[in-house]
């Protein structure tokens, strides 16, 4: 499938779809969503920004000091 391919090659996409719906004013629902015609994909490099390897480092430094339960006796914290 074409969006799995390039999430593959490190693209996001987007659906792009359309509905022709009557000119009657009216608030737009979830049922609108229904029976869209799709138009295409459009597919963006979206590379991470610099800050995501320490980001990532620093909540798994504070997931594995969760998971200890002797941390919290050794330093108080929880």
């Amino acid at each position: 499938m074409l969006p799995d391919e390039l999430n593959q090659q490190g693209l996001r996409v987007v659906a792009v779809a359309n509905k022709i719906l009557p000119a009657a004013e009216h608030e737009y629902g979830v049922a609108d969503e229904s029976d869209l015609i799709l138009e295409g994909y459009i597919a963006f490099l979206d590379p991470p920004k610099e800050s995501t390897a320490p980001a990532l480092a620093a909540l798994e430094k504070e997931w594995r000091n969760r998971q200890d339960p002797h941390r919290r006796q050794r330093t108080g914290r929880r």
